[in-house]
């Protein structure tokens, strides 16, 4: 696992948390997919 894989890891686990960091992950997560997989 490197580095971005741990980041990716650790964002979905605080995504799945009902709090207001979990909605920052969550965004953050989408905004990712969006652009490193088109």
């Amino acid at each position: 696992m490197n580095g971005e894989e741990f980041l990716l890891d650790v964002l979905e686990n605080i995504e799945s948390e009902d709090s207001t960091e979990g909605l920052k992950a969550k965004y953050a997560l989408e905004e990712y997919r969006k652009e490193f997989t088109t």
